[in-house]
């Protein structure tokens, strides 16, 4: 592994365990966003011919594009599982938010502080907070770092 690497791979091995540690018992509780979601994420798997992905209607009579991507993670665990598949789309979209503000971060500081401010990052209250829930927040997290490391 080239030196220059090894500060995100511990970044990443540091962060993922925290994020997907019984991340369908923790926390306990099913808030009412993520029911509100599911409802959306059941209507894309169950009746597909009532959505329209491509939709820029911002009023909640369509479900937002974001939704397609934790209807296929709650697809791949199971239906019966449809918490852990909500959460843990949500964990990977954050652990790659994450990593792009690494990246973004050693383009303008020196590579370790880029690696403890993103721990920083990682382990503060909110940002744990939400990754482990099923909000899809920090999706806008990722494009909005990504967007910045490529202009």
């Amino acid at each position: 592994m080239k030196p220059k690497h090894f500060l995100p791979v511990l970044l990443i091995l540091i962060v993922i365990p925290a994020y997907l540690f019984r991340i369908n018992l923790l926390p306990a509780n099913v808030t009412g966003d993520e029911i509100t979601y599911l409802g959306d994420v059941y209507r894309i798997i169950y009746s597909p011919q009532t959505v329209n992905p491509l939709t820029l209607m911002g009023d909640g009579s369509q479900p937002a594009t974001n939704f397609y991507w934790m209807a296929f993670w709650i697809q791949n665990v199971g239906l019966q599982n449809s918490i852990l598949g909500m959460r843990l789309s949500t964990a990977i979209l954050s652990i790659f938010g994450i990593i792009a503000f690494y990246y973004l971060l050693s383009r303008r500081i020196p590579p370790f502080l880029s690696f403890f401010t993103s721990l920083l990052l990682a382990t503060s209250v909110w940002y744990m907070n939400f990754a482990r829930s099923g909000w899809f927040n920090l999706g806008a997290v990722l494009w909005g770092l990504l967007m910045v490391f490529y202009i």
